[in-house]
Formats: structure tokens, sequence, C-alpha cells
């Protein structure tokens, strides 16, 4: 019976089977990212944050020339106060959107919300870490499927009077 099989029909079944078993897997544990992808290809025109991008070039205001220089401060010359103090504001902006999620507060009440708790952090505004600080809020916004902030609304929270 095997001796009817030839390679090329073995070997074209087997990629046929694997085709379709990879294909279900994918869907199966990956179908919300596959979501994102087609869903940001029709969106072409919004493109989306990204990590390294400096956040001050979305924003019209630039900010003045003293905080410029604090920005670039070298990673090497970062004290670990200011670690110290980034953790400080993820160990709270993370369970306040969480509990904004489960008590359904509107997008107003989340931001301002946020704003409190960064208005505590005023030195963070100008740290070089700020970008990657105004994506984990974004992230964790979007990762709770409650709020999506946009770059501008998140560069906001910032510069809005608790």
């Amino acid at each position: 019976m095997l001796s009817n099989i030839t390679f090329v029909e073995y070997i074209t079944t087997m990629m046929v089977i694997l085709t379709i078993y990879y294909s279900y897997i994918a869907i199966y544990f990956y179908s919300e990212e596959i979501r994102g992808l087609l869903n940001s290809k029709r969106n072409q025109n919004q493109e989306p944050f990204s990590f390294g991008q400096n956040i001050f070039e979305t924003h019209e205001n630039k900010p003045p020339e003293d905080e410029t220089n604090l920005i670039d401060v070298p990673f090497e010359e970062t004290s670990d106060d200011t670690f110290d103090r980034i953790e400080a504001l993820i160990s709270r902006v993370k369970p306040a959107i969480t509990a904004s999620a489960e008590k359904k507060l509107g997008k107003k009440e989340t931001m301002n919300l946020i704003n409190v708790i960064i208005s505590d952090f005023p030195d963070l505004k100008i740290s070089p870490f700020n970008p990657a600080i105004l994506e984990m809020i974004q992230t964790e916004c979007k990762n709770t499927g409650f709020i999506a902030l946009s770059d501008e609304e998140v560069i906001t929270l910032w510069d809005e009077e608790a």
C-alpha cells in the first residue's frame, strides 16, 4: 500500500495538512492580533504610536529649550531615584486604569484620574523615559479594552490641570 504513494504525493499531502493545522492554530490563538493587523491595514491613515517616536513631534507645543536638555540626559546618567519614581508611577497608574474599566468610568473621568496621578510626578514629564511612560498608559488603556487614547490625548495628560 505504501508503495503506491510517491514522495511528491506524500510531500504535497503533508504540506496541505500542515497548512490547515497551522492556520487553525493561528486563528485559535492569535485571532485578536490578526484582526488588529487587518484593521490597521484598513486604517492606513492612522499611524500607531511607536516606542521610539519622539512624542513632542506630534504635539503642537514644543518643549521649552531648558526642558529639551533634560530629555537628552544619557541613560547611564539616570539616577536610581528616577527609576524608583517611574516604578511608583506605574504601580499607581495601572490599578487606576483597571479600576476605571471595572467601574465603567467615562473617557474624561479616566483621563482626569490619570492626570491626578501624573501630576504627583512632574519631574518625569521631562525625563528621557517620558515616551515609554506615555506608551505604557496608552497600552494599558488598550489592554483593558475599555478606552483607547490617541497619541494627542496621552500627551495632553501631562499638560492638563488636575
